[in-house]
């Protein structure tokens, strides 16, 4: 399931980023966009919780569904190797963290009507 992470701008809640849980497998992780999503609130976000941040180089769209973004794992491990983190943090990671508009830029879609949110 996804969750999404809204900021408030002008009255109205637009959502900013995606939060995924990963599932940890040699190659790529699949997620697809249009299945079931919950809002995740300011205070869930605390000190133990281990996020590890998608960077859009990272996803591409997958070649079969254009609603699935595909995570590339090697390429998340050289990202946390440039950060000074050891790859094998990845298998703590609570979440993977992707922004909205990375999403939306790879898959070439506007997704923000689809994840509409009341104040």
């Amino acid at each position: 399931m996804l969750r999404v992470y809204y900021e408030e701008l002008d009255g109205a809640l637009l959502p900013q980023k995606v939060l995924v849980r990963p599932e940890i497998e040699y190659g790529t992780i699949k997620y697809d966009v249009f299945t079931p999503f919950e809002r995740f609130y300011d205070d869930e976000f605390h000190d133990e919780l281990k996020i590890i941040t998608i960077t859009q180089a990272a996803l591409t769209r997958d070649i079969f569904n254009e609603t699935t973004i595909s995570v590339d794992l090697d390429q998340v491990k050289k990202d946390l190797y440039v950060c000074g983190i050891h790859p094998d943090q990845l298998l703590e990671a609570d979440y993977f963290l992707m922004l909205m508009s990375d999403i939306e830029e790879v898959l070439q879609m506007t997704l923000h009507q689809f994840f509409k949110a009341e104040v």
